[in-house]
């Protein structure tokens, strides 16, 4: 694991060669307390993986989601994938283990044996509801100013007279998407699918999330929605 003074930033390799199945109880679930795991789950992997080497970081999937809306869509099994250090790193973060002391979820270390050619799941961060935020604002006038140099540069070529690159439609075998809002305030939002495990490289940010336009499929099978 990485000292304080330098933080991992950026995407990561994920090698999920190992899972944490988490799944709140029933009872907890009833109380309402489902999104504070939610919270307490992104929160750990965020720490972990900032702490951590960028070929070694932890995913997340959330294989039993759905088209509704709130929490409930999200379903109530939280999928980590990652080494068997990185995800030891996760369980035992403060922040989730105090959950855990409390008996909120059942959580369980298994080996990943998982068949290329099945179907699987990816969790996908959505900037889309970021627009407007000083944050999306920011990321917008980078990208103004990284085209309008490349126009500039390109000025009487054929690359300077390309389209614009098309913003990405919701991806292929969607089933649902939501946000979890962590203590600092900052919300993350989110896409969940599913899609064919081939075995190809997983790369995620911090939060344990690929993008739209480099989407990892994990080796989790979809679940049926409770």
């Amino acid at each position: 694991m990485k000292s304080a003074t330098s933080l991992a930033a950026g995407a990561g390799h994920c090698d999920p060669a190992f899972k944490v199945r988490i799944r709140p109880y029933r009872e907890v679930l009833d109380l309402g307390a489902g999104p504070d795991i939610l919270r307490a789950v992104f929160g750990a992997v965020h720490r972990a993986n900032r702490h951590s080497s960028p070929q070694d970081f932890a995913a997340i999937s959330l294989p039993a989601a759905s088209g509704a809306r709130g929490y409930q869509a999200l379903g109530s099994t939280i999928t980590l994938l990652g080494s068997e250090a990185i995800l030891s790193a996760v369980v035992e973060d403060e922040g989730l283990s105090k959950l855990q002391r409390r008996d909120m979820f059942s959580a369980r270390l298994r080996e990943v044996d998982f068949e290329a050619g099945a179907m699987g799941t990816y969790l996908v961060r959505d900037r889309s509801p970021e627009k407007g935020s000083a944050a999306g604002s920011a990321r917008q006038a980078r990208r103004d100013a990284r085209r309008a140099a490349h126009i500039a540069a390109t000025r009487g070529s054929a690359a300077g007279r390309e389209a614009p690159a098309a913003r990405p439609a919701k991806p292929e075998g969607f089933m649902g998407g939501g946000f979890v809002t962590l203590k600092a305030g900052r919300k993350i939002s989110f896409l969940a699918g599913k899609a064919v495990w081939t075995g190809s490289p997983v790369l995620v940010n911090s939060y344990g999330l690929s993008t739209l336009t480099g989407l990892s499929v994990l080796p989790a099978a979809p679940e049926p929605h409770e």
